[in-house]
């Protein structure tokens, strides 16, 4: 239906047989429908909006003084037109003193030229609530939100002394404003203004004690045409337009009630009680589906939602008796606000039990706490006993890690004491006036302390003996003697081994210098192996960025390249570089290490665009970070060397490599491993260069320097 009808009620069902209804008393407006007139008054006519037993609207424009589009409401009477005039007039000023968004002005009331008294009222471009809804398919949430809306008018008019007594859907308008629902409420107060006779959608006058209304949202009191009605009586027609909010269909079954005489009918709704919403749901067969897909949800989790609480609250608004229904349209409205929040609803049942769940549902955090009182003061000083042992067990292990933490720190620095009193008193026997004699070497008085160590000086202190092993291992590495180097880093992870827990960092440690020194042997598989034992320990026992973890990336990538697996090698270095580069501080030679070992490996691969600048940062850091002729300076200028030979930049690579060997061969003894390296990489560039005679000298040169056999196992 449009916006106004009459009696707002065109819509309708009858629901009242045709022999019991009175014959229609004859206005000048019964064809109103054929004879639309031009002009009301000030107002040029549109079209008729809709037509009842109390008369007719139009739409109509005002164009004198403020133009716009209105609703004209042309009354229809019984009695004397000066008599209803005076009646409308004053429910009309009483609607004028309405100021609410939710509810419809009137505008103006006068006479037309037959003397039927008419209203002007703002026109709402609406249609029913219920229809808004289910074309709009808004769910549950937002038709209780829209709903509220209605009660906040509806209070609004009980403030103004303002009882509705004809709330129903039609009479409710919905529509979108600045694109958001909202609704307009109509026809406030104006059957209760006018006498007449029954009407067709069943509204009636309290003349000969017949009820005023519409009977499929009329309230008991209503029923009975008691003239004791209040706000309670608008109360229980929300509940009935609340109902059909939910579940698409009326309370009462509307064919029966259609089917029965006038006095059933209002027995019916003095006395019987309607259907649970969610029962009302679950009896239906396809049409509970298409009711639910309307509210976006399945009919069987509509009719739960329903059965859940939802469903008091307009079984309490339609109570039979006033006192036990809500109050007023707002304490209804405050009811909705309940639901939606998750508070307990005036509406539910009156137990400690439904009290107490919803209380909990919006308090858990807080009653958990509380719990305690209510289970009894045994149950909190059992809980506050056991938290309270729970941190001594904390604290007693905080307090064990910590000892544990000093005792190994008094034990490295007993060992370390131990090692440098050893250390002082081998090296001590280079002095010309100890018993070694005359020009005794720093090599030699390794190699004493070594061989004072096989005759079992410190077989009663195996850390002691495993760290000082360490150090000569390392001693014989950096002087090029690798087999010395070997036998003693071998024998300092043995003694690690049987000493040291499994996964301790001690062992890997041990692992990764021997692993070292294997590489350099060219033991390829036994270095392989254990660079990957000990990265595993690490990765295992130290923070993710632990230096350690990077140092065991970057050798085990060493060895990756010296197997020809440049993609291992080329992720491994990536890595180490990566895990440097957030622990380490900028400019620190361990990350011009990685670039370099990085810059390197790309070289290899023709990647030598990337290789570059990597190379160039770590020379840069490098000559930063040490004086001229460091051997550290050597290393980088060997690595950029390769990457510019790779892009035959032959001229600047030779320039490096003659420095990095001359830098070599003054910090290194004749014979070394990094001088043969060194050699091998000028006599490479020599040869792109086209300078073979020089190359062909310093490759036989690096020959005889070289030893003399290989192990079996190198690859």
């Amino acid at each position: 239906m449009d916006q106004h009808s009459p009696d707002d009620g065109a819509s309708e069902p009858t629901a009242i047989p045709p022999s019991d209804r009175p014959k229609p008393i004859p206005t000048p407006f019964e064809s109103s429908a054929a004879r639309i007139p031009e002009q009301i008054g000030p107002y040029r006519i549109l079209e008729l909006l809709g037509e009842g037993g109390m008369g007719s609207v139009y739409k109509a424009e005002q164009r004198a003084g403020v133009r716009r589009t209105v609703a004209v409401k042309v009354i229809k009477s019984s009695g004397s037109g000066a008599d209803v005039l005076a009646r409308f007039d004053a429910e009309r000023q009483a609607l004028a003193r309405m100021d609410h968004p939710n509810i419809a002005r009137v505008l103006h009331a006068g006479q037309t030229a037959e003397g039927q008294p008419y209203l002007v009222m703002e026109y709402v471009p609406g249609i029913p609530i219920t229809t808004f809804a289910d074309q709009n398919k808004l769910p549950i949430s937002q038709r209780l939100e829209l709903f509220m809306l209605v009660c906040s008018a509806i209070s609004h008019a009980h403030t103004k002394a303002i009882i509705h007594r004809d709330i129903k859907a039609s009479n409710v308008l919905a529509y979108m404003a600045d694109g958001k629902a909202t609704v307009k409420v109509i026809d406030f107060g104006i059957a209760k203004a006018l006498a007449g006779d029954r009407l067709t959608d069943r509204t009636f006058n309290t003349q000969m004690g017949r009820p005023i209304g519409t009977y499929a949202s009329m309230s008991p009191e209503q029923a009975d045409a008691s003239p004791d009605i209040d706000t309670r009586t608008d109360v229980y027609s929300l509940g009935v337009l609340l109902y059909e909010l939910l579940t698409g269909m009326h309370p009462f079954d509307q064919k029966m009630l259609a089917r029965l005489a006038d006095q059933e009918m209002r027995r019916v709704i003095r006395e019987e009680n309607p259907p649970r919403p969610s029962t009302r749901l679950s009896s239906l067969g396809a049409e509970g589906e298409t009711i639910a897909t309307a509210r976006r949800v399945a009919r069987e989790a509509l009719a739960r939602q329903l059965r859940a609480e939802l469903e008091w609250i307009p079984l309490m608004a339609m109570r039979k008796e006033r006192d036990r229904r809500y109050a007023g349209a707002l304490e209804m409205s405050e009811d909705i606000r309940n639901y939606l929040e998750g508070r307990p609803l005036r509406a539910g049942p009156e137990s400690q039990a439904y009290r107490l769940k919803k209380f909990a549902r919006r308090h858990r955090v807080p009653l958990i706490a509380a719990l305690a009182v209510v289970l009894g003061v045994a149950g909190a000083v059992q809980w506050y006993i056991h938290a309270i042992r729970t941190e001594q067990r904390k604290t007693e292990a905080a307090l064990a890690v910590a000892q544990a933490e000093r005792d190994e720190a008094v034990r490295q620095q007993r060992i370390a004491l131990a090692v440098q009193n050893f250390l002082s008193d081998m090296l001590a026997k280079a002095d010309p006036r100890q018993s070694l004699g005359e020009n005794v070497t720093v090599a030699q008085a390794i190699q004493a302390a070594a061989k004072h160590l096989d005759n079992g000086a410190l077989k009663d202190a195996p850390l002691v003996e495993a760290s000082i092993r360490t150090t000569i291992g390392l001693s014989f590495w950096g002087l090029g003697r690798l087999d010395d180097a070997e036998l003693n880093l071998r024998r300092a992870m043995e003694i690690n081994r049987m000493v040291l827990p499994a996964g301790d960092p001690g062992i890997a440690t041990s692992l990764f210098n021997l692993a070292c020194v294997l590489r350099n042997e060219y033991k390829i598989d036994e270095a392989e192996k254990l660079h990957r034992e000990a990265l595993a320990i690490r990765r295992k026992a130290l923070p993710p960025d632990d230096p350690a973890i990077a140092s065991s990336l970057e050798y085990l990538g060493n060895v990756m390249q010296a197997r020809d697996k440049l993609a291992e090698a080329e992720q491994l270095h990536r890595e180490s570089l990566a895990i440097r580069r957030r622990a380490l501080p900028a400019g620190d030679l361990a990350i011009a290490e990685s670039l370099r070992k990085l810059a390197q490996v790309l070289a290899i691969e023709n990647k030598a665009a990337e290789a570059e600048p990597l190379s160039r940062e770590s020379m840069e850091m490098v000559r930063k970070l040490f004086p001229p002729g460091h051997p550290e300076i050597a290393e980088s200028e060997i690595v950029l060397g390769i990457v510019l030979e790779g892009e035959q930049e032959y001229d600047q690579a030779e320039a490096l490599f003659r420095e990095a060997l001359e830098i070599r061969r003054k910090v290194f003894p004749a014979g070394h491993i990094k001088i043969r390296q060194a050699m091998l990489d000028l006599v490479s560039v020599l040869r792109h260069e086209g300078k073979y005679a020089e190359a062909a000298s310093l490759a036989r040169a690096a020959l005889d320097e070289a030893p003399k056999e290989f192990p079996s196992d190198s690859k």
